[in-house]
């Protein structure tokens, strides 16, 4: 009777696939970026289009005015950077994050039927909230210093850069927001229940490689599917 010849064993995980893996156990419960280990590259570029043209119309007022106010020829011996500061230097930085805020909380807030739910939503909440009552509150401030009864009661420089911090934040927040939602929107619920028993069984093979006899059946690295194999043979399958 001729010898079968054995089968060549299955590749196990890639580094890359150790190291995200690693990532995700390390990371992963982060506040607010901790998300950002389970996203891959594909829901960065998927995001990208739909937060560039976000941010685009978003400070539209602001740089669309600085384009009309360099028309004038009082501003002639002004740099761009100046005109352009001149829009936003009197509070309308705190608008902006406000009106942000509203698309942030409603993508964060609702769970399509086809997409699992949004990592972290209650530490999103909780920065969202905070943001709104810091930029309510000093647009108020603004406002009043305004008033010629609060002349010299207000830092307007430290308001400016104030609004300049939360506008950033605000816009790195409706960029987590965007990719978050992509990730959770290309959501498999097949794989979401191997994705537990695969990352235990990376881990296992990264600390105990695994070292086969030479008439040894194969490895079967996909834990998952092998649970499976065998579910599917007690009944039949």
């Amino acid at each position: 009777m001729t010898p079968q010849p054995n089968p060549s064993p299955t590749t196990g995980p890639s580094r890359w696939d150790i190291f995200v893996s690693s990532c995700q156990r390390k990371f992963g419960r982060i506040p607010i970026v901790g998300p950002l280990t389970n996203c891959t590259v594909k829901n960065h570029v998927d995001s990208l289009k739909e937060f560039s043209i976000t941010i685009l119309f978003g400070t539209a007022t602001f740089w669309v005015t600085a384009i009309f106010l360099k028309a004038f020829l009082v501003n002639k011996g002004k740099s761009n950077s100046a005109i352009l500061e001149s829009t936003v230097s009197t509070g309308q930085l705190f608008i902006f994050a406000v009106g942000m805020l509203g698309p942030i909380l409603l993508a964060s807030a609702e769970d399509p039927d086809t997409s699992k739910q949004f990592p972290g939503r209650t530490y999103h909440f909780a920065l969202i909230l905070l943001l709104g009552v810091l930029a309510s509150g000093f647009y108020a401030f603004v406002l009043a210093s305004r008033e010629t009864q609060a002349a010299g009661l207000f830092d307007s420089q430290f308001l400016y850069r104030a609004s300049i911090c939360i506008a950033l934040v605000v816009v790195v927040m409706r960029y987590l927001t965007t990719v978050y939602r992509k990730s959770t929107a290309s959501f498999n619920a097949e794989e979401s229940l191997k994705e537990p028993v695969n990352d235990f069984a990376a881990a296992f093979n990264a600390r105990h490689p695994a070292e086969e006899a030479a008439d040894a059946p194969p490895l079967r690295n996909d834990a998952a599917d092998d649970m499976t194999a065998r579910f599917n043979s007690r009944n039949g399958g």
